[in-house]
């Protein structure tokens, strides 16, 4: 008994220390109209008063969760951010999550610290508005692969501590290994936020291959390969091109205004306009949950790829 007692507290000690840990190991960059430069705030220390007491309570939040291997350094993060701001004009918040002291880990090892990293992310986020008066309704998360599913959780954490929703997810491609076997409480599902929109481009590859939003949208079917992503027979196998490709018909959607979908059963009605008639969305825009469904639409093959 002794033993056993003692191997307990072992593995409460180590799963503490563990969870510490994590959570020291995930930083906020914050960034406003005027530090649109370079962050005013480098967590994980709170998020002060001095950044935050004079900005609007109304003001749109956006927190972008980086993907496995990645950083806010990426080039992506940096783009989003300066569209974000170009399309709000300057009226807008940006919080960089930076988990890639996690992320730059092996890819099970990282994704067993989904639940941590989602757990600060919606610590800072509820402080946001029980401290400052944000609104909840005016958060939106924007992620990529494994990002995708820390935002997932992170809105479930939200949604169980303050019995309201976040506003919207845009999750960009999804992570696929891995997660399409797990329950939906370990994953990015579509109850997670009040609209969970979803650009599936590698579908079964590295990507999600099925809905796990309130909108999923599959842009040239959804899968490898995307324009201007070489054939695998041309590249390594493991090609991560269009993957990456939801992140750039994201960005081009935040610069020209534009994200046509058509809602359908099947890629292959849409290519053969069985669906011409149905709801057109344009998703750069406000959604609603009544747009809720599956979508598609077949881009250009060079850039830019969105149709004007």
């Amino acid at each position: 008994m002794a033993n056993i007692s003692k191997f307990f507290v072992l593995f409460i000690f180590l799963f503490c220390v563990n969870e510490f840990q994590a959570a020291e190991d995930v930083s906020f960059f914050l960034y406003t109209d005027e530090s649109a430069e370079g962050p005013t705030s480098v967590s994980p220390k709170p998020l002060s008063c001095q950044q935050l007491c004079r900005i609007d309570k109304l003001t749109d939040i956006f927190f972008i969760i980086h993907g496995w291997l990645q950083s806010v350094d990426e080039s992506y993060v940096k783009v989003i951010k300066q569209f974000l701001f170009r399309r709000k004009k300057k009226g807008a918040l940006i919080v960089e999550v930076d988990w890639s002291k996690i992320a730059k880990k092996e890819y099970d090892v990282a994704r067993k610290y989904n639940d941590y990293v989602a757990n600060a992310t919606s610590n800072e986020i509820l402080r946001l508005i029980k401290e400052y008066e944000f609104k909840l309704q005016n958060i939106e998360i924007i992620c990529h692969c494994m990002g995708c599913h820390i935002a997932g959780i992170a809105g479930k954490y939200i949604e169980k501590t303050s019995g309201k929703k976040l506003g919207r997810i845009t999750a960009l491609d999804p992570a696929g290994p891995a997660y399409l076997n797990v329950p939906q409480s370990k994953r990015l599902g579509p109850d997670d936020a009040d609209i969970v929109f979803v650009v599936h481009t590698d579908s079964s590859i590295f990507g999600y291959g099925d809905n796990c939003g309130t909108m999923d949208f599959y842009p040239n079917g959804g899968k490898h390969p995307q324009p201007e992503c070489l054939e695998e027979r041309g590249v390594i196998p493991h090609d991560m091109c269009s993957h990456q490709r939801s992140i750039v018909f994201y960005a081009e959607a935040l610069n020209c205004s534009r994200f046509w979908g058509i809602q359908c059963d099947s890629y292959e009605n849409y290519i053969k306009g069985l669906c011409c008639s149905n709801r057109k969305v344009d998703f750069s825009g406000p959604l609603k949950k009544k747009y809720s469904g599956t979508y598609f639409v077949k881009t250009n093959t060079k850039k830019p790829f969105l149709r004007r």
